[in-house]
């Protein structure tokens, strides 16, 4: 039904984005899950994918899952010696990389089988070559094994492989569903690195299982992301409080070159903006501000946070500009969403209500209520892999 329809565009060095329709995807996944059959991944094979924010990234994450593997997304941009270390952790024999990577793959005892996904070194297959025909046809998969082994960040120890299955993605991307959060009409960009469960669940696999439009672009500096902003239509942005702040402190010093009157005049229609959305709940800033909306991001309705706290502060001024603000907390374990603000049923000064059926619990509460927070539910992890120890605590 979507065949036609953009599935990926991804912006370049080009001012026009690279558009992969679904139709293509869909066949591109087909062709090389058949190829990595026929090299042995099948059921419970861990296969490392490496490598930056690409279509063919898009491709090698379901071809795995196709095949019936476990994809292991490394960090494209973490030292050569943690991911050596992570990619023997894993023991995957099979992995999708960048020509970057051939470095440290090829210097691990018995080296992973690996191909390309972009760039070209002789004698180094490119993942084209390990398509096969006629694609493969998604098989039934066992709801409860692991779709993905995705690695902590290491803040509190050493990186623990968090196993989640397709059960705990297929409920977080049930819930957005039924929020309205991603729809077919949705142009979503995501700037952030897909190996995180955040943009991985919310970016690719929400939007992609609701028929949206996923945006890469080419890189998080200011200006690459304005120009996919504007040329690529997008409704929605997949963010972290960082890039929203320092989006804040941007508009504001446009309007600091007008002069103090700039200034004041802003800060003013801003702060009768979030009066005005505090007690009606109104979004009048796109009026107000529709000079910036049409300069920096016509399209643009919708800013979704997570991978960190949004302060409240930070969220109302957006708001008060003209912005729907969706947060919501989680973690890694949890494939990652917990609690969300659905569309129409914000509260900025919480992380919103429990996904659907998510049980939540503070124990151990003191006077004030502050506790440890315990979840059970479809979306939390069965444990740790090889760390019981680890899992009980």
């Amino acid at each position: 039904m979507r065949g036609a329809s953009p599935a990926v565009m991804a912006f370049d060095a080009g001012d026009a984005p690279d558009a992969l329709s679904y139709a293509a995807l869909a066949r591109d996944i087909g062709r090389l899950a058949r190829g990595l059959v026929a090299r042995g991944v099948g059921p419970d094979t861990p296969v490392l994918l490496v490598a930056p924010n690409v279509p063919q990234w898009v491709a090698g994450f379901f071809a795995v899952l196709c095949a019936g593997g476990i994809v292991v997304p490394l960090d494209d941009g973490a030292p050569a010696d943690e991911l050596r270390r992570l990619a023997a952790d894993s023991g995957a024999r099979h992995a999708l990389i960048a020509d970057k990577h051939l470095g440290w793959i090829r210097a691990m005892p018995g080296s992973p089988a690996c191909c390309l996904l972009g760039g070209a070194r002789a004698g180094v297959p490119d993942w084209r070559d390990w398509c096969a025909d006629p694609p493969l046809n998604p098989p039934h998969l066992d709801p409860d094994a692991a779709a993905a082994w995705l690695y902590t960040s290491g803040t509190t120890g050493a990186p623990k492989a968090v196993p989640l299955s397709h059960r705990n993605f297929i409920a977080n991307i049930n819930g957005l569903a039924a929020a309205g959060l991603l729809t077919a009409d949705t142009v979503a960009l995501v700037p952030l690195p897909l190996h995180h469960a955040y943009p991985l669940t919310v970016g690719l696999l929400g939007s992609l299982s609701a028929g949206a439009t996923l945006v890469l672009p080419a890189g998080v500096s200011g200006p690459e992301l304005a120009h996919a902003l504007r040329a690529a239509h997008v409704t929605t942005l997949i963010g972290v409080p960082g890039l929203y702040t320092a989006l804040l402190a941007g508009i504001a010093g446009q309007f600091a070159g007008g002069g103090m009157a700039g200034q004041r005049l802003f800060a003013l229609l801003l702060k009768l903006s979030v009066l005005i959305f505090r007690l009606t709940g109104l979004r009048v800033g796109r009026h107000l501000f529709a000079a910036l909306h049409r300069r920096f991001a016509p399209a643009l309705v919708r800013l979704a946070c997570g991978g960190a706290h949004l302060e409240p502060a930070v969220a109302y001024k957006l708001v008060g500009l003209g912005w729907e603000v969706l947060s919501g907390y989680g973690l890694t374990e949890t494939a990652p969403i917990l609690t969300f603000n659905r569309p129409g049923y914000v509260n900025l000064d919480s992380a919103g209500r429990p996904l659907a059926g998510v049980v939540l619990r503070i124990a151990n509460a003191d006077d004030a209520g502050r506790g440890e927070v315990q979840a059970r539910g479809p979306c939390v992890f069965s444990g740790y892999r090889n760390l019981p120890d680890a899992t009980r605590a």
